[in-house]
């Protein structure tokens, strides 16, 4: 037998598939949307790795640029120590 279908029901019918159509189509623009932002984060963290891992490493010259400055300003306090006890030494022995 067969039966009737009344087209109401196709058009009902037809109109769901258009509409599951279209919110599949947006759910896959969504998702394309959020991968492409996904991976543009992941550029910019990678980015800004390598500048933390550049500014570490001017960190650490720099550190080592200070440690050799203090080592110089200790050495030049140390001989100025020296220096005026012997100008006070020479002082002394010119007095006497």
């Amino acid at each position: 037998m067969e039966e009737h279908v009344p087209f109401a029901a196709v058009d009902e019918d037809a109109s769901f598939h258009t509409k599951f159509s279209d919110l599949a189509q947006d759910a896959g623009t969504g998702a394309l949307r959020s991968l492409v932002y996904m991976h543009s984060m992941e550029r910019k963290y990678d980015a800004l790795e390598k500048q933390l891992q550049e500014s570490m490493k001017d960190v650490d010259k720099h550190k080592h640029k200070a440690t050799a400055f203090e080592e110089r300003v200790e050495r030049l306090l140390l001989d100025k120590t020296k220096t005026e006890k012997s100008i006070s030494d020479l002082e002394k022995e010119k007095a006497s």
